[in-house]
């Protein structure tokens, strides 16, 4: 006879439900090897694949590729919708299986796999510093050049400059002034990690006909 544990909850059950959980979770979120159009393979895991599938039908945007931009759009809603099902599946099991270790005075054990490194993962990494430092950038020089309410009189820098006389002002000014190189420094080395170039005047909105030659 199978030992039960407290609220007739027995240790088979709980060992099968850990089971289905692991299961689960390494479907959802542990990289699985991916078959690519070249014959090779990646290993990537549901989320990996879908950062990678939104990368690439940005870059086929770019290059005007609208046959591509179509097939991929396409191939992301089925992933999306797939990846949203696994990972539901996946919590539901693994919250079914710390239920029944609850109900038996048990902890339970760790049924994700580690955090996930595989190649779509790592980009979704580094686009989400890329735009990070991009979005510091552009506050860093705002936060100087723009004045703190939009029907202020001026910006806060003619004041800094005004004031420029007095040491502690002077240090305000230079720690603005640090704060935006020190933004530029971090969003050139973003772009470098995310294979971009990057681009000055559309970080601050500065693009106009005259600087593009339109």
């Amino acid at each position: 006879m199978v030992a039960a544990t407290k609220l007739g909850v027995t240790p088979r059950q709980i060992a099968e439900a850990k089971e289905i959980a692991t299961n689960l979770c390494r479907a959802a979120f542990a990289p699985q090897e991916v078959r690519q159009p070249d014959g090779s393979a990646l290993k990537l895991c549901l989320r990996g694949r879908l950062t990678r599938a939104y990368l690439l039908a940005g870059e086929a945007q770019r290059e005007g590729d609208e046959a591509r931009v179509a097939r991929l759009r396409a191939g992301i809603e089925q992933l999306a919708a797939q990846v949203q099902r696994a990972e539901a599946e996946a919590q539901r099991a693994a919250s079914d299986y710390a239920g029944l270790c609850a109900a038996s005075g048990m902890e339970p054990e760790d049924v994700y796999p580690p955090k996930c490194g595989c190649e779509g993962c790592e980009l979704g990494r580094r686009q989400a510093t890329y735009f990070a430092a991009d979005a510091e950038l552009r506050h860093a020089v705002f936060a100087l050049l723009l004045p703190r309410e939009a029907h202020d009189a001026l910006p806060r820098l003619t004041a800094l400059l005004d004031g420029a006389g007095d040491a502690d002002t002077r240090d305000v000014l230079w720690r603005a002034l640090k704060r935006i190189g020190d933004a530029q420094r971090a969003y050139a080395d973003a772009c470098s990690a995310f294979d971009r170039a990057p681009d000055w005047y559309r970080v601050l909105c500065v693009y106009d006909s005259e600087k593009k030659g339109n």
